[in-house]
């Protein structure tokens, strides 16, 4: 029988008498007086005692349980604890910037923030307990800082009895994540039990040969344990009763082989990031390693490299490698399998990590469709993917609009361009917002990776300018100019590499990179619009001659110059347009928000505008308004819109590329330099 549901996960492994040993690279927050080394029965008891402190904390059926801990596998418990009560737990990164946490959290509005003392003194300014009627701190160490709301030790909560399971309909939202924050604020994915346990959790439960878990097998995972893959993993894993799994807490090279020393894995699972940091590892061919028949990632793209150096540390005969693609608000989407034979050619043009395989059979279906029109595009053409599962989040916390701007009847827009093949399989050449006319950053990512070994990582930003700009990441934080020449030789042109260390990135909870907060760091004085080609110049009073060439202004360019009132009106056009409709200037009035998906086209003050009294013309400026569309993935036809509007080049933009455009305005406002068409014009 399958585990029908995430709160009586552990009782029913425990009452099949399920022998898989658990082994922990340190002491659960939760127990932190406690062992490494568990029994499925004795990690049902912890769920049952964390229920019941839970519940002696307040907790009713209902309620949303925010967790902001040290990473660990008993978030997962957590979850299952809360699920019990008939709450709903919310997992939250402790690696969150603490203005995200507190927005995620005040959106949140939870009844209970179960935390800890580390935790809670990381971000001086930011009272996380302020956003909770009540905090429970576990880890062991009490705090005393300053707190907004009621703080509770576990000793406060417990010796009270275990309380009663509380089931819920399948299609309640059962538990939530978050996204990776890669663009932005990251959204609260909220999953029922009919999505991520039936459909997600139980399609892994089968037993596939060569993929899933075996009886003999030893289990290790080092991802993070708020991800959303984390709930179905541990469904599935448990489910198909392995002889041990291996839960990696900290992703530490050293504590990470010294764990997996004392019990070497037969199948390792980890996020892309995470190998990297491992390279030595598989570079020392590290007895940690030898037994590993299967290596699973997720996430995000993985680099050949990578996935060559672990395969040849590896002593099995024919070891695989398992690249699943997927989201959090779908689960995976794509599988495909790697091999030793597969990555023998070093160097190439093309990588093969690039193509992600098929669509899970019977589970998913991707078409892929022109980003303007929505309409589908020819095998081979690249263009905007979209995906259509069973699986697929029921909904965004307090963002239904948003979720509603990325559903199109079945269909999930993924964010992701890509071209399918006429074999069906998926390749992956950029996320939408990264997307540079005529070149694939990931793949030339891979190509840079493949040709230096020296890089460990590398990430190429479409910036404003005729070039792209790699950032590198090497062990010490230099490059040799020489190899760095011979390595891109036949590549498109790129600016010369920016070379930083690993922490010097910023990075997501999965290791993933933030690539718009990288532009702001390497490029602090241009702004852009992501997919819109719009370019903000601060200017003082005194005009630049729009005759000039490589000036701002030139009707050539599609560049149009900004003045900090204008600045004011694209903030609120940014904040009202989910309101309006197709073709209506939305007045000032409101602080910009991060919602939904829109086209943007700039409507000129002519006379014959002003004469026809065509909204969205400023008769008391010169400066025209924004006109904004909610396009909802269905485009309106181009002669329903007025005149004025159809006149203009359209510029279809994100809400995170209108908000990163608005803060960098703030952040500059005042400094007079303007940019040239060189910098502006992607």
């Amino acid at each position: 029988m399958k585990p029908p549901a995430l709160g009586t996960l552990f009782d029913l492994l425990a009452d099949r008498g399920s022998r898989t040993a658990v082994h922990l690279s340190r002491p659960f927050d939760l127990a932190p007086d406690g062992p490494t080394e568990y029994g499925i029965e004795q990690i049902a008891d912890l769920v049952r005692r964390t229920a019941a402190r839970l519940a002696a904390s307040g907790v009713r059926a209902g309620d949303r349980v925010a967790v902001v801990k040290p990473n660990h596998w008993d978030t997962v418990l957590l979850a299952c604890a809360a699920s019990r009560l008939g709450a709903v737990p919310a997992l939250l990164s402790p690696r969150l910037r603490g203005d995200a946490l507190r927005d995620l959290l005040r959106r949140l509005d939870p009844a209970l923030l179960v935390t800890s003392a580390s935790t809670l003194t990381a971000r001086p300014g930011t009272d996380l307990t302020a956003h909770a009627a009540r905090t429970l701190v576990v880890g062991g160490v009490p705090y005393d800082g300053p707190a907004a709301g009621e703080i509770l030790m576990p000793e406060d909560v417990d010796g009270h009895g275990v309380p009663p399971v509380v089931s819920r309909a399948i299609d309640d939202t059962v538990v939530i994540h978050h996204t990776s924050g890669t663009t932005g604020l990251p959204k609260l994915v909220e999953h029922s039990t009919r999505t991520i346990v039936h459909r997600l959790a139980h399609f892994e439960c089968n037993r596939v040969p060569v993929l899933s878990s075996r009886r003999s097998d030893t289990v290790a995972t080092a991802d993070p344990f708020t991800h959303g893959r984390a709930v179905p993993w541990t469904i599935s894993v448990l489910h198909l009763e392995p002889r041990a799994v291996v839960l990696l807490a900290d992703h530490d090279p050293r504590t990470a082989e010294q764990t997996l020393l004392r019990t070497p894995p037969t199948t390792l699972e980890a996020s892309p990031a995470t190998f990297v940091t491992w390279r030595d590892l598989a570079a020392r061919r590290s007895a940690a390693l030898q037994d590993v028949r299967l290596y699973v990632s997720t996430f995000d793209a993985v680099h050949p490299p990578t996935v060559r150096g672990f395969l040849a540390a590896s002593r099995h005969r024919q070891p695989r490698w398992l690249q699943g693609w997927g989201q959090t608000e779908t689960g995976p989407l794509t599988f495909r399998m790697l091999t030793r034979k597969s990555l023998e050619h070093t160097g190439e043009r093309h990588p093969t990590t690039r193509d992600l395989g098929r669509p899970v059979p019977g589970r998913t279906r991707l078409r892929v469709v022109d980003p303007q029109t929505l309409r589908p595009v020819g095998r081979g053409r690249p263009g905007l993917v979209l995906a259509r599962t069973k699986a697929r989040c029921v909904g965004y916390v307090g963002e239904r609009d948003r979720w509603a701007a990325k559903a199109d009847g079945r269909w999930w827009n993924t964010g992701d361009i890509g071209v399918l093949t006429r074999s069906g399989s998926l390749i992956l050449t950029d996320r939408e917002v990264d997307t540079v006319p005529g070149a694939s950053c990931v793949e030339l990512e891979d190509v840079i990776e493949d040709r230096l070994s020296e890089v460990v990582e590398c990430t190429v930003l479409g910036v404003p300018g005729p070039e792209l700009l790699p950032v590198l990441v090497t062990a010490d934080g230099t490059l040799d100019p020489e190899a760095w020449s011979v390595a891109v030789r036949d590549l498109p042109a790129m600016a010369e590499p920016l070379v930083r260390e690993w922490d010097e990135v910023p990075r997501t909870e999965t290791g993933k990179v933030r690539r718009l907060e990288l532009r702001r760091l390497v490029r602090p004085r241009a702004a852009w619009s992501a997919q819109s080609g719009w370019a903000v110049v601060p200017r003082s009073r005194s005009r630049v001659s729009s005759s000039s060439g490589d000036q701002p202004g030139s009707s050539s360019t599609g560049i149009t110059r900004w003045s900090w009132s204008r600045m004011v009106r694209s903030a609120a056009v940014a904040a009202r347009c989910r309101s309006g409709s197709a073709g209506t200037a939305v007045p000032p009035g409101d602080q910009p928000s991060a919602s939904g998906s829109w086209y943007v086209t700039r409507a000129p003050a002519s006379s014959s505008s002003r004469a026809s009294g065509a909204a969205g013309v400023d008769r008391r400026s010169r400066l025209s308004r924004l006109y904004v569309t909610p396009t909802s993935r269905t485009r309106e036809p181009a002669n329903s819109l007025p005149t004025p509007v159809r006149s203009c080049p359209a510029r279809r933009t994100t809400w995170e590329g209108m908000a990163e455009l608005i803060r960098w305005a703030s952040s500059t406002r005042g400094s007079g330099e303007p940019i040239s068409r060189a910098q502006c014009v992607r």
